[in-house]
């Protein structure tokens, strides 16, 4: 069948005739609900078709569809231009303001927004790996790594990772937790992650403490495996400042007056205190009744010991004792 042409080329042929002349009409009724036309191979399978609301369908391998249908919203007429060739591997279809399309890498930029990768605000998003799905097997690692120097570039730096928490506005304020899996008994129970450290939007961080009130705060022991610690008048302590006790026991008779007891080191434990450690009392007995005393430090004359005053003068045994503290 054909209209106009004399000789057909197939089983229907329309020639319009004119320029002005539409071509070929399909016109569905008020309610249509079937396909406008259709595409039919030798089975009678629909390779393709056109749907009532306008929407145009293309069959895949079995018997899926995939349909292209303009939006119901549309304030204005529309034209995508496709890119003049394939896409290379990985690459993704973006679009400029006139409806070009062009493949794109990943690490392009999308006009219009601040970064690379960019989810709209509508609601909380995650980038995370799936669980493996091999039966009994660990899950794999994710990689966050920032940008290298040229190789073969002369003493330039790699790209910094920022780790950053959301924009807060007034008093508001924002935070960065870090989470991790603890350990269980054994067996198949899911180990949930659970906040171990928190770095909050002052700067304060708490490891084991969720809300830490000072610039570090830890809920448990913290260990110096070298260095040791350095405080705010520059000091550095490398080793436990445990208190020295010195004792001294022995036998002294004298007259009422002031006596120094100085310690060695085998009163001390084999360890004489030095100038970094400050006296105090610990225990004084002197056969004589009352006594006024007073702890010597290193440095000081008679020193380390205990310089004292006998009432009625010591008589016989005596123990005297002072703890040395770091100052």
């Amino acid at each position: 069948m054909s209209y106009r042409p004399t000789s057909p080329g197939s089983r229907l042929h329309i020639d319009s005739g004119a320029a002005s002349t539409v071509g070929f009409i399909s016109r569905g009724a008020a309610s249509q609900t079937s396909n406008l036309a259709e595409f039919q191979n030798s089975s009678g399978a629909i390779l393709s078709r056109i749907q009532s609301d306008g929407s145009i369908s293309f069959k895949d391998g079995d018997t899926d569809y995939a349909t292209l249908r303009a939006h119901a919203s549309m304030s204005g007429n529309m034209t995508f231009t496709l890119p003049a060739g394939a896409a290379a591997a990985g690459q993704f279809l973006t679009s400029d303001t006139s409806g070009n399309l062009s493949w794109s890498a990943p690490t392009a930029s999308v006009t219009g927004l601040t970064s690379n990768v960019t989810y709209d605000g509508s609601a909380a998003r995650s980038i995370e790996v799936n669980r493996h799905a091999t039966s009994n097997t660990a899950g794999n690692s994710l990689t966050v790594s920032a940008g290298g120097a040229t190789s073969g570039a002369t003493d330039r730096s790699g790209g910094s990772l920022v780790l950053a928490s959301g924009t807060a506005t007034g008093t508001g304020t924002s935070a960065i937790e870090f989470q991790t899996a603890t350990a269980g008994a054994g067996g198949t129970a899911d180990r949930v992650p659970s906040t171990k450290m928190t770095i909050l939007g002052n700067g304060n961080v708490g490891v084991g403490i969720s809300v830490p009130a000072e610039r570090l705060s830890v809920g448990g022991t913290v260990e110096s495996t070298t260095g040791g610690f350095k405080f705010p008048d520059g000091s550095t302590q490398t080793t436990t400042a445990k208190p020295i006790v010195c004792t001294q026991t022995g036998t002294r008779n004298g007259a009422q007056g002031y006596y120094t007891f100085t310690f060695v080191a085998a009163d001390c434990g084999g360890t004489l205190p030095d100038t970094t450690y400050v006296g105090f009392a610990k225990t004084t007995f002197v056969c004589g009744g009352a006594i006024t005393f007073q702890i010597l430090d290193a440095g000081e004359a008679g020193g380390p010991g205990v310089y004292l005053y006998s009432e009625f003068g010591p008589c016989g045994s005596y123990t005297m004792s002072a703890v040395y503290t770091k100052r």
